[in-house]
């Protein structure tokens, strides 16, 4: 794995990527270590990528792969602890490395600052964040972390663009489509997991990693194994084991008196979401891939009216090698604002969004506000099957008062959740002496 830099300063030393830039007047191209953005998408690529900007036409593309999987993971601090706070794979792995430059950490909403006299400090290799005493964590705080990670298995492949046009002074479209998926080659398959993928709709298939071995370190007991390194149990047949992380195992991580690590079976009432879980098995995942497509428009009515949406669609296939398995789902975001509009005494702003996502979509970046879970009063993050409506307006008098008032539901999983906020500010000069 590349080398890192340590993540205790706010800027971090590029120890060995490489950057190849060639700049004009209307086009840009990177090549080498890359950070591709555009909009909710944000992946730090080895590859090609360029942007342009020629009259009222704009976009870019890129052509790359990708150093790790992203994820985007919410939790909450614990009183009076700093941290380490553990970040953790899609399946809940954690030993995971975390990609240097990559991550985002926010706090009650609030973006943090890399370095020991910011805001956090981040262990790449451990993939563990603490937080400095700037930012005080307790029960009730919100901790976001956004970043790409590496589980060692599939290198990726990031390809795609996206083209936005101005038409006339009120119109704009904005088209994009991307594709990530595992690179692998056949040959690099023993010829029977590739059968047994072929024929999984599900991507996975179980190996054991237990052989015998008469000088291994586990006996096997009614088909529990024991960790026995003093072969005091001479009876039983003796196997050499590797453990692999497992959400649904049966074995916890233990360290032996001789500083030795070992595993040691857990009964099923003292397995908690705090302990790591391991199984004498070894899942190998097939091949899969995402491609995300989105149309996205804005149309200004006036100065202050204006009308804006998004169409959104993915397709997701958990297992190229096996036929027909690819899953579509779809978004769609439309509103209207109303900015800085003449009513009465005072100045009126309203915004109205609505947007729905089904069961099967999957985008391909973090779509919603980072303080979505916490506004809407959620026990987990959701980012499928929702549908949420909004409306907001601002009412301000200058001098005088100013009027906030917001009403929102949001129907998710066959559930609803409302919302109201109004808020009265009066301003007035006798309320000030």
């Amino acid at each position: 794995f590349p080398i890192q830099p340590e993540g205790t300063t706010r800027e971090l030393d590029d120890l060995d990527n490489v950057h190849f830039i060639i700049t004009h007047e209307n086009f840009k191209l990177n090549a080498g270590d890359i950070l591709y953005e555009n909009k909710n998408i944000n992946r730090k690529l080895i590859g090609l990528s360029n942007s342009f900007q020629i009259s009222e036409n704009s976009g870019s593309a890129v052509y790359a792969k990708s150093k790790g999987n992203f994820r985007y993971l919410e939790m909450k601090g614990r009183d009076g602890d700093q941290g380490p706070y553990q970040l953790a794979g899609k399946d809940g792995n954690r030993e995971i490395v975390i990609l240097a430059g990559t991550e985002k950490v926010w706090c009650n909403g609030k973006e943090m600052i890399r370095g020991a006299n910011y805001d956090y400090i981040i262990d790449y290799s451990t993939a563990e964040v603490t937080f400095t005493p700037k930012v005080m964590i307790d029960f009730d705080s919100d901790l976001s972390f956004e970043y790409q990670y590496s589980d060692y298995q599939y290198q990726k492949g990031f390809t795609g663009g996206h083209f936005e046009k101005k038409i006339g002074q009120n119109t704009s479209i904005d088209i994009g489509i991307y594709s990530e998926d595992d690179r692998f080659r056949t040959e690099d398959l023993n010829s029977d997991y590739l059968d047994s993928l072929s024929k999984q709709p599900n991507g996975s298939v179980t190996i054991p990693t237990s052989i015998l071995d008469a000088n291994g370190d586990y006996v096997s007991i009614n088909g529990i194994f024991e960790y026995d390194p003093s072969e005091i149990l001479l009876e039983s047949n003796r196997y050499q084991v590797v453990f692999q992380f497992d959400p649904s195992g049966e074995y916890e991580r233990k360290i032996s008196d001789k500083g030795r690590v070992y595993y040691s079976f857990l009964p099923e009432e003292n397995r908690t979401d705090f302990i790591q879980l391991y199984s004498p098995y070894r899942t190998v995942k097939a091949p899969r891939s995402h491609q995300y497509g989105y149309f996205d428009y804005a149309y200004a009515i006036n100065k202050n009216m204006s009308l804006n949406g998004k169409f959104s669609g993915s397709i997701v296939d958990d297992n190229k090698l096996y036929t027909n398995n690819a899953i579509r789902g779809g978004s769609y975001q439309y509103g209207f604002n109303v900015d800085s509009l003449n009513v009465g005494d005072g100045i009126l702003s309203l915004k109205f969004d609505s947007r729905e996502r089904d069961s099967y979509y999957s985008s391909i970046g973090r779509e919603d506000e980072i303080m979505h879970t916490r506004l809407w009063n959620l026990d987990t993050l959701i980012t499928r099957d929702i549908k949420e409506i909004t409306l907001q307006t601002d009412y301000f008098i200058n001098d005088v008062a100013r009027s906030y008032f917001e009403l929102g539901r949001l129907n998710y999983y066959g559930e609803s959740n409302d919302r109201i906020n109004f808020q009265q500010k009066l301003s007035n000069k006798l309320f000030n002496r």
